[in-house]
């Protein structure tokens, strides 16, 4: 009992205390034929699942990888603040400190997450006056230098596939056809739509990689209608390239704030020109 005890109280002391601290950057390199071969590779960070509560070491840490990675880019896939307190004015005020901070070369553009979450008649006044701009189905062209352009598809989430599937293809119909498409959603629910429509890449997060994951078993909890299909990672079906991130933070109101054996992150994407290939 004594050594169950321990256990018990080292895991959790893991989970509560040094897993939610570990902030990190993951690397995913991936090209695309609808790049110029030869010119620089695109850098995206990507950063998904802030779930923000007060301000805390890792907003910190997170500011200081988005300084250290020097991208083009900076994208975010929603959740930005926890459902326990989405209409919370301290908290909104801290994510405006946050995005604010965030600055990359050719912009910073985000989508919001699960409308319960993000609530939809909140979260754009938080943005509101923010060189980081909202996608809310609609179709963005940025334009690089060397040549370089690229497409972002933003889409809002509502956990309905029909239904945002329908939306994907109409903001990919009045989309302009320049470079390839990357495509920001909160879930991965729409990766078997996204392969069918030849997306380039798509980025995600919301499973948290499950936050809480077991040696064996994996994830105990996904939270996707798709369940394990995309937990987390790197996934190609196609021509298609999808990342879903862990995130940076945990789930709110009674959920544990806990991570075990699936630390937070945020990831750094570099497009090159080429053929598709992917390595990690």
């Amino acid at each position: 009992m004594v050594a169950a005890q321990f256990v018990g109280t080292a895991t959790l002391y893991r989970a509560a205390l040094v897993e939610p601290r570990r902030l990190g950057l993951s690397r995913l390199a991936v090209t695309t034929h609808r790049l110029p071969p030869g010119a620089p590779p695109i850098r995206i960070l990507h950063i998904g699942d802030i779930h923000l509560e007060r301000s805390s070491i890792r907003e910190a840490r997170l500011l200081e990888l988005a300084d250290e990675a020097q991208p083009d880019l900076i994208l975010l896939t929603g959740d930005y603040v926890n459902l326990s307190n989405n209409i919370d004015p301290e908290t909104h005020q801290a994510v405006r400190r946050l995005l604010g901070q965030l600055h990359a070369r050719y912009g910073v553009f985000a989508v919001l997450g699960t409308p319960p979450v993000d609530l939809p008649a909140v979260m754009p006044q938080v943005f509101a006056g923010l060189s980081a701009r909202l996608l809310r189905d609609e179709a963005v062209v940025v334009t690089l230098s060397r040549g370089r352009r690229l497409t972002l598809l933003g889409l809002d989430c509502h956990h309905d596939i029909p239904r945002d599937t329908a939306t994907l293809d109409r903001v990919s119909a009045g989309a302009a056809d320049a470079g390839p498409r990357v495509l920001l959603y909160h879930s991965p629910e729409l990766m078997p739509a996204a392969v069918e429509r030849g997306i380039d890449l798509y980025l995600c997060g919301h499973t948290h990689g499950g936050q809480v994951r077991l040696p064996l078993i994996g994830p105990l909890l996904t939270a996707s209608q798709l369940g394990r299909r995309y937990v987390m990672g790197h996934y190609q079906e196609g021509r298609t390239h999808l990342y879903v991130t862990r995130g940076v933070g945990f789930e709110g109101l009674a959920a544990p704030r806990v991570r075990l054996f699936c630390p937070p992150e945020v990831g750094l994407v570099e497009v090159s020109g080429g053929q598709y290939s992917a390595g990690q």
